[in-house]
């Protein structure tokens, strides 16, 4: 949403899931899609774009549960002012985060047998997602995956940045990076 100080949105709430489908046309997508953003108990859990020309309570709707049909949905719009929300900060290297970052190291050497460099974005204790470089023998990886710092195992839906330019995502992590091994 970066460029946007005040957006609109309808939300979407059915059982634990809530869905924002973000009215305004995110800078420099087309004029055709609209942004939609899946919250689950756990924090983000999926969401995509939308044609404007289709019914947004449809669109979240596909993003949902399935399971959770029967539940009552419910509607509202409402206006976010991005200005009035504090910028994101990285947790405090402190010992909780300190323990965290070794329990991922862990995680992460399992995931990649003979892993010889993790650096991950630097990150806060309530974030949902991590992205990760890993330096392999056969080469250089850049991974993301779903995070959740007070359970484990703390990742979980491992992925890959699909049309993202790799000098991209190497910026992104070493502009702030902790570095795991």
């Amino acid at each position: 949403m970066k460029g946007l100080s005040i957006i609109h949105t309808d939300v979407w709430t059915r059982g634990p899931d809530t869905g924002f489908y973000v009215r305004e046309r995110p800078p420099g997508f087309a004029a055709s899609v609209r942004m939609t953003y899946l919250f689950g108990k756990d924090g983000l859990r999926g969401g995509g774009t939308c044609p404007v020309d289709r019914n947004w309570r449809k669109c979240i709707e596909g993003f949902a549960e399935t399971e959770r049909t029967n539940d009552v949905v419910i509607t509202c719009s409402t206006t976010i002012n991005i200005r009035g929300i504090p910028p994101w900060e990285p947790s405090p290297n402190d010992q909780s985060k300190r323990r965290v970052a070794a329990e991922l190291r862990l995680e992460i050497e399992a995931q990649w047998p003979g892993v010889q460099q993790i650096a991950v974005r630097d990150f806060n204790l309530n974030d949902d997602q991590i992205t990760m470089y890993l330096k392999m023998p056969d080469g250089d990886y850049y991974q993301g995956a779903g995070f959740h710092a007070m359970r484990k195992p703390h990742l979980e839906g491992w992925h890959l940045f699909g049309q993202a330019p790799l000098t991209s995502i190497r910026k992104w992590i070493f502009e702030r990076s902790y570095k795991l091994k």
